[in-house]
Parts: C-alpha cells; sequence; structure tokens
C-alpha cells in the first residue's frame, strides 16, 4: 500500500524522466503518460482493468496478437483496414469452439460443429450467391431444396446409382 509519508509524490504535470530524456512518467491528475522513444516492455503477465485504447483515432496503429506458435498470429493492419490471421491461425466461435474459420496455406475452410450452418440474409428477396461465375460448386453429401431450384443449363446426373428425382 502506498505511504504518503515515505512514497515520492510528484506533483500534477511534473514527472520523472529516465536516461537520457527519451523514457518518462507523468500525470495531468486525469491520464497517466508513459512515454519511451523505443518499446514499452511489460515482462511479466498484465492485467487491465478498464477500457484498452491503442493507438489515437485518425493516427492509425498496427495491432499484434501473439500466440505461442512461431509464424501464426492475429494481426490488425491499419493501413488495409483489416484483421488479418496468418495461415493455420483459427478464428472460432461458441462455447464449445461451435464453428471455425481458417485457411491451411492452400485450402479455406469453414466447419461447423453443432447444429445447421445457415448461409442466409434476414431480407426476402435477397440473393445469396455460392461460387463464381466461372466456379464449379461441389455438395459431397445430401442437398435439400426447399422451395424452387432454377437451372440455367444443363442438369446431368453422373452417378446413376442414386436417384434424381424432379417433382412429387
Amino acid at each position: 500500500a502506498l505511504n504518503p509519508a515515505t512514497d515520492v509524490k510528484i506533483p500534477v504535470n511534473k514527472g520523472l524522466i529516465f536516461g537520457d530524456g527519451a523514457e518518462k512518467i507523468e500525470s495531468d491528475n486525469t491520464n497517466l503518460t508513459i512515454a519511451s522513444g523505443g518499446a514499452i516492455k511489460l515482462n511479466a503477465p498484465t492485467e487491465v482493468v478498464g477500457a484498452v485504447t491503442v493507438g489515437e483515432d485518425g493516427t492509425g496503429h498496427n495491432v499484434i496478437f501473439y500466440g505461442d506458435t512461431a509464424g501464426r498470429y492475429m494481426e490488425w493492419d491499419q493501413g488495409a483496414v483489416a484483421l488479418s490471421f496468418k495461415d493455420n491461425s483459427f478464428i472460432r466461435v461458441g462455447t464449445g469452439n461451435d464453428i471455425q474459420i481458417y485457411h491451411n496455406g492452400t485450402d479455406s475452410y469453414i466447419e461447423n460443429a453443432t447444429g445447421i450452418l445457415k448461409i442466409a440474409t434476414e431480407t426476402p428477396g435477397v440473393a445469396v450467391q455460392i461460387g463464381h461465375t466461372t466456379s464449379e460448386v461441389t455438395v459431397n453429401d445430401n442437398l435439400t431444396v426447399t422451395g424452387k431450384l432454377y437451372s440455367k443449363g444443363n442438369c446431368y446426373q453422373t452417378n446413376f446409382n442414386s436417384s434424381l428425382v424432379f417433382g412429387y
């Protein structure tokens, strides 16, 4: 605990200067500012209570979150205005990591472990498009269409051991 009799008290708008003056700590009675000519390193587990602001609005800063595996990290890239993940870095959502999105360096994955994966719009009449005009979309298991199925090209059945049924 702080002891006013023995602790150093620094007046408002005054600070501590270290070394050649590039590093200093000061307070304006509202904010505590730590300035450094280099990096400020916290070499211990650190708990921050309250909001954390990185940078200043309109000035831009990259923020990198490193994990335990070299080469895998998440970065807020201010120049691209994008949150980027390196290959084999996962975005996981849900208490039990119910869905994950990642790229393994070759292919991209959306893996759903719980419930139904729904790709939909909330506005009636707004189309959902899968693929590109030159892409082929493959369904590896059952495909159920509730509603109308339209084809702008030919329909082919390539596995004659299964059935292709039109109408009811």
